[in-house]
């Protein structure tokens, strides 16, 4: 019996909910598709220069494994990332490891609460003080 190993031919990133906020929790999952034996799969985000390796800080990650439809086996990780303002545009990238690698990447858009600070400047309209003036004349 021949067996094929084979890598991952397909790493995904899907995120809900579909509008980010600071403070809330994003729900990240990776799905592979078609790797003998199964991808492992790990989470990475981009640093302050923009490149992939800091391992992403996660609050939890499940991972499950089912047949592919054509051999194989498809791996789903799923995890939870409690997001802040230095999330906006940062890339979350999943990589699926096996014979090959594959990876799946997506660009989170975080909304921030807007602080706006008024500040009031007082300035003082200077006032005219009108003269009036009488005009005598003696004929």
């Amino acid at each position: 019996m021949d067996v094929a190993v084979v890598g991952p031919s397909v790493a995904q990133v899907d995120v809900a909910p579909a509008v980010l906020r600071a403070g809330s929790t994003a729900n990240l999952t990776c799905i592979t598709e078609n790797a003998n034996p199964a991808a492992r799969v790990s989470w990475w985000s981009t640093s302050d220069d923009g490149r992939l390796e800091a391992r992403l800080v996660t609050v939890a990650v499940r991972e499950s494994q089912t047949a592919a439809e054509h051999g194989g086996t498809v791996v789903v990780s799923r995890v939870e990332v409690v997001l802040d303002s230095d999330d906006d545009w940062k890339t979350v990238a999943c990589l699926a490891n096996g014979t090959r690698t594959a990876t799946g990447q997506v660009q989170l858009r975080v909304r921030c609460k807007s602080i706006v600070t008024v500040i009031v400047v007082p300035y003082v309209i200077p006032t005219i003080k009108y003269v009036k003036i009488r005009v005598f004349s003696q004929t």
